[in-house]
């Protein structure tokens, strides 16, 4: 299983997910040490920068909903399996 993500005319990182599963901690781990700086990055270029995600139970958990809530990032979610 990979995480990864894509902007405009590149890429973010391709992350390998080791753990089997993912799971609301290592999602964490993800947004905090990839997504945030890749927004970082596309904040100088681009106003206000949308992450989409769908609903999968790692991504609707009360510490990812509190991180991206306290790290300021815009958010749409699809529905599950989208």
């Amino acid at each position: 299983m990979v995480w990864g993500c894509f902007y405009w005319d590149t890429h973010g990182p391709l992350v390998s997910i080791t753990a089997g599963s993912m799971n609301s901690h290592s999602y964490h781990d993800i947004l905090d040490n990839h997504l945030l700086p890749v927004l970082r990055e596309v904040e100088t270029k681009f106003r206000d920068p949308l992450f989409i995600q769908d609903n999968a139970t790692p991504h609707t958990a009360h510490i990812i909903e509190t991180w991206l809530s306290e790290a300021n990032v815009n958010v749409e979610k699809l529905p599950a399996h989208s």
